[in-house]
């Protein structure tokens, strides 16, 4: 079944849990530093976790242990022996989310645990969202700021850059959000993506989203569901680069299907 995000809980199951548990197998000691936390209900393409192994000789046995632990829940898409130096938060210097929105039609069954059917969320029932009107809200998005009014308040309040927010139709009423960024904030993605729908549905002034963007003033924003949100790469510099060419443009089989398949007819090469 599916987790209950990544860091470890009383009501588990965690992604970190099953890692720990894998660990103990083989006969290991609790060492799980990853990339970032995902919450309860988000998905991940490309997770990356640092793991302190007694033996630098071979990662088999933990990967055989993951894998027959956790079944189709948990998988190891690339795993090797790499340089002490690395450190999977603080040697990234960007991440992508990618967020798929229902917003016209009836998803597919193979879509339909991972994408949110918009019409269906209370504040928007009966009001369609204007397409173009959601690409001219997601195109403000993109600067370096403290994004206050889109994170939790839990999360620091420090400036972050969003690099770039791409949006794109994945066909029979499917669309797809891409942003990329240096670093977020809990719920940020989930903010932002709501609003700008919010807002095109007409539920949001477009001038409250602005100025939440450039003053931080406090607005009624809408968080997006989790279930539609997947973490789907971060990236590392050229010399720490974690997968080949070939392991991301081949993945496992378990990234091939809803919600790992790209959208879109490119990949967004990038580095920073």
């Amino acid at each position: 079944g599916f987790f209950r995000g990544f860091q470890s809980q009383i009501l588990g199951p965690t992604v970190q849990e099953a890692l720990r548990l894998s660990l103990q197998s083989i006969g290991e000691r609790d060492g799980v530093v990853a990339s970032g936390r995902t919450d309860r209900g988000v998905h991940a393409r490309m997770q990356v976790v640092g793991i302190k192994l007694k033996s630098r000789e071979s990662v088999a046995p933990l990967v055989a242990a993951i894998k027959a632990q956790r079944g189709e829940s948990l998988g190891v898409a690339a795993a090797q022996v790499y340089v002490p130096t690395f450190h999977p938060m603080w040697s990234a210097t960007a991440k992508e989310y990618r967020f798929r929105l229902q917003l016209g039609g009836t998803p597919s069954p193979a879509w339909k645990p991972y994408c949110w059917e918009v019409s269906e969320h209370p504040r928007l029932q009966g009001h369609p969202v204007i397409v173009e009107k959601l690409q001219q809200i997601l195109a403000l998005y993109p600067g370096t700021r403290d994004f206050t009014a889109f994170h939790a308040k839990s999360s620091p309040q420090i400036q972050r850059t969003l690099h770039r927010v791409d949006f794109s139709s994945l066909g029979e009423g499917l669309f797809e959000v891409r942003l990329i960024g240096k670093g977020f904030a809990r719920y940020q993605v989930r903010y932002l993506v709501g609003s700008a729908v919010a807002g095109a549905a007409g539920q949001l002034p477009k001038s409250s989203i602005e100025d939440a963007l450039h003053f931080g003033t406090a607005f009624p924003g809408l968080r997006a569901p989790a279930h539609g949100l997947v973490l789907w790469k971060v990236f590392y510099p050229p010399g720490l680069a974690l997968f080949s060419g070939t392991e991301e443009a081949f993945p496992a089989e378990r990234l091939t299907r809803a919600p790992f398949i790209p959208g879109g007819t490119t990949e967004i090469a990038a580095r920073w």
